[in-house]
Formats: C-alpha cells, sequence, structure tokens
C-alpha cells in the first residue's frame, strides 16, 4: 500500500515538473509553425534606389506578414556609380540588400568596393529553384561574375526593339516592319523610308547611342581579353559588322544623325527607332504618333540573338549580418507571387514562366492592339562567359558616336586601328590606377 501511494506521488511531481518545464501553449505554436524553432527578431535594410517608391511601401507590409520576424527598413542610397556611395562604406551604413539595375555594370563596381557576396551555395542549402527565373537571365548574371556564381536575384527585366511610326508606313504604302530582320534588312528599309514629302524630311532610323554597349554583346565576344587584358577589335567579326553598319547608317542621304544618333521618335517624323521598347507609353501613348513593336535587329554572323538582358536585380552585400534572412526577402520579392501584379501593369518579366509572360501589360488598356510577341520574338544573348574588369567602362560608346557623328565615311578597318589604340591607352591608364 505505501509502495502504491509513493508510486503515485512520484507519478504526480512528475507531471508537475513535465509542466513546469513544457512551453506555453502560445510558445509552442510558434516554434511548430512551418516545422522551425522561432525566430530571432531581425532588421533587414534595403535600398530603395531605381525603385519605385510606393512599390517598395507595399512590398515592405507583404514582407513583414510574410516574415512575422522581419522588419524591413527601406534606406535611400546613392548609385554604386555616384561618388556618394563610396561615403557610405566608409560610415559602415551599406545596407544588407542593394538595388542595381545594369549587371555587368553594377556587379563590377561592387566587386571593386569588395561587397559582392555569392549566394549560391545559400541557394542549394535551402534547395531554391533557380529555374524560376528566365534561363537567358540568369546566364547572364552568372556571366557577370568572375566565378560564374550568383551574386543577385533578378526582379525585373528590359525588352529591346524597333519602335516604328505606323503613320509613316501608311503614308509610304510600304507594309510594316513586323517580321524579324537583320541589320542589314533593317538599313536597306530605312533608306527607302528616308525621304522628303510635302516639305517634310522623313528619317528613317535613329538609334539610341546607350545600345552601342547591348549591340557588341550579340556577338558574345570579348573586347578586352579577361585574362590578359588585350584588347582585340582589329580582328574582331563584331567589330567589323558593327562599324559596317553604323557607317551605312550614317551615310543614309537625308537621315542626317545627329548627337542622339538621328531625329526624335516623339516628333512624328522618324521611321524606325532602335532603343529600348516603348512598353513605357503604351499606357498614355505618344501624342501625334501611332507606333508599334518590331523584334530587335539581329547579325548574319548569329541570327536570332538578341541583345543581353539589362536586368534590375537585388544584391546582398558581403558586410550583411543577416544573409539568411535577406536572402529570404529578395527570393519572396523576385517570386511570381509577389510580381505577376506589376508584371500585369507593365513591368517587364524576368521570371521563366510563360504564362506570367502572356499577361505582360495585361491590365494596360489598349494594350492588345500593340504587337507585344514582338519582344519576345528572338532569343536574349547571355553575352560572354567572362569579361576583363575593364571592359564594362571602356568607352566603346564614345567612340561609336565619334564615328557616327564626326567620322562617317571614314575606312572602317582604318577607323578600327584608331579605336584599338584609344582602347589599349584606356586599359593602360585603368591598369596604372590599381
Amino acid at each position: 500500500m505505501k509502495r502504491w501511494v509513493s508510486g503515485i506521488v512520484c507519478l504526480f511531481v512528475f507531471s508537475l515538473l513535465m509542466v513546469a518545464c513544457s512551453p506555453k501553449p502560445t510558445e509552442q505554436a510558434a516554434e511548430q509553425e512551418n516545422g522551425e524553432k522561432k525566430q530571432e527578431p531581425v532588421t533587414i535594410t534595403m535600398s530603395a534606389s531605381h525603385v519605385n517608391g510606393e512599390w517598395l511601401e507595399e512590398m515592405k507590409e507583404k514582407v513583414e506578414d510574410k516574415f512575422p520576424h522581419i522588419t524591413l527598413e527601406l534606406v535611400d542610397v546613392p548609385s554604386v556609380n555616384d561618388e556618394e556611395f563610396a561615403d557610405l562604406i566608409y560610415k559602415g551604413a551599406v545596407p544588407d540588400i542593394l538595388s542595381v539595375r545594369e549587371q555587368r555594370r553594377d556587379f563590377a563596381k561592387i566587386r571593386e568596393y569588395e561587397l559582392e557576396y555569392d549566394f549560391e551555395e545559400m541557394i542549394e542549402a535551402k534547395g531554391f529553384d533557380l529555374s524560376v527565373y528566365d534561363e537567358s537571365i540568369i546566364e547572364s548574371l552568372r556571366n557577370a561574375t568572375p566565378t560564374g556564381g550568383i551574386v543577385g536575384l533578378p526582379y525585373q527585366s528590359n525588352y529591346f526593339s524597333i519602335n516604328y511610326n505606323k503613320d509613316i508606313f501608311d503614308r509610304f504604302g510600304i507594309p510594316y516592319p513586323d517580321e524579324p530582320m537583320t541589320w542589314s534588312e533593317v538599313i536597306n528599309l530605312a533608306n527607302n523610308m528616308t525621304r522628303e514629302v510635302d516639305g517634310v524630311q522623313y528619317h528613317g532610323l535613329t538609334m539610341n547611342s546607350y545600345l552601342a554597349w547591348f549591340m557588341f554583346t550579340q556577338f558574345k565576344e570579348n573586347l578586352i581579353d579577361p585574362d590578359t587584358n588585350e584588347v582585340n577589335v582589329i580582328n574582331s567579326t563584331a567589330m567589323k559588322d558593327i562599324f559596317e553598319m553604323l557607317d551605312n547608317y550614317a551615310s543614309i542621304p537625308g537621315n542626317v544623325p545627329d548627337g542622339e544618333w538621328g531625329g526624335v521618335f516623339e516628333e512624328g517624323n522618324v521611321a524606325m527607332e532602335v532603343n529600348w521598347a516603348r512598353n513605357y507609353d503604351v499606357e498614355e501613348g505618344i501624342p501625334g504618333v501611332t507606333f508599334d513593336f518590331a523584334p530587335f535587329p539581329t547579325w548574319d554572323a548569329n541570327p536570332g540573338v538578341g541583345v543581353e538582358p539589362n536586368v534590375s536585380s537585388w544584391m546582398i552585400m558581403d558586410t550583411s549580418e543577416h544573409k539568411d534572412e535577406a536572402f529570404d526577402v529578395i527570393a519572396y520579392l523576385t517570386s511570381a507571387e509577389v510580381r505577376l501584379s506589376y508584371i500585369r501593369k507593365g513591368a517587364v518579366p524576368a521570371l521563366a514562366d510563360p504564362e506570367i509572360k502572356e499577361q505582360f501589360m495585361a491590365d494596360i488598356e489598349n494594350s492588345e492592339d500593340y504587337n507585344l510577341a514582338a519582344l519576345e520574338e528572338v532569343t536574349p544573348s547571355s553575352g560572354p562567359p567572362k569579361i576583363s574588369l575593364f571592359e564594362n567602362e571602356a568607352p566603346l560608346r564614345e567612340l561609336m558616336e565619334k564615328y557616327v557623328i564626326e567620322k562617317r565615311g571614314t575606312d572602317v578597318n582604318s577607323y578600327l586601328r584608331d579605336v584599338e589604340k584609344e582602347l589599349e591607352n584606356y586599359v593602360i591608364d585603368e591598369e596604372g590606377k590599381e
């Protein structure tokens, strides 16, 4: 009997101890949520550079709902290419997450500041699937780093196209340039579209000079050898093809490219414009211009291949003390769950799902009147697999512009020798700064 009572007492005491040591119901629920232990609260700082502020305010609320332990703090950060960015580093005020908008240039600059963080291993550890993003974009992001790793996740891309004025084609009775064309075909069409009618000079073609570098990426060649920094211009098929095209473009009688490489599309007397796609003008339109899209021109030597994507990405800084949480934030912000509604409003998708791409601009009135399929007609280039540290800032655009504006008609091979010499001097100067 005593033994039985004693056993009951021991069992009672043991039960009390178990209750006392057990987590409270709310704590236990928190720990068991998603099969994880309760996470400590953290503040993640994220740059608001290059990103619509209103959108980020919406995302702050969504991120904090998705991850209750994370407070997302939005901070104003100068562009990585501004001198003021170096002040942030000196002050120790670099955010956990940085927004960049041109991978080749901006990744290189972040690397120069020793802030680049490759989170490939984290991706593998988390089982994160990179195939949700467009394959050419991920390949391009890998090619923008010396190691081929992943230092940013893409949230938005850009489209490039021929924007053309339908009114001018209608007036001249010439079919719209809806089908893919090579650069030589575009130049021939521009010759035909350049004419004076009823006292109005019509320009067949104009180009955005800032696309000079992107044209070069269509060939996947290196301008400067990434291992030796040797300049490759004179023997480059790409450079010869590009400058011969520019010579033909600049020599079209009546087209007369000026400081903007041609006329102004908005003025209504330019038939075609090689530029970023004017999808941002679809909703409001361009007063006096009825325009549409045609595929970006490709080269005979590399048919069907467009330019390298111009990608906006989120990077995690190497100085961040909360890299794991920062990754969770950018993985969420670049997901279909977050991006779809903005893609429907005109944000160019970086995601791979064809059904998502088909919803591009779906919420924009009259978008069905535009040939949006033309923007996906050519395959984006991923650029060369590795580039020199000096290649991004090489003055290729300036040398192209000089040829178009000042040196058109000069023998191409002769000018390419000048280009090579200019770039060699540039590399020497840059190496001297190291």
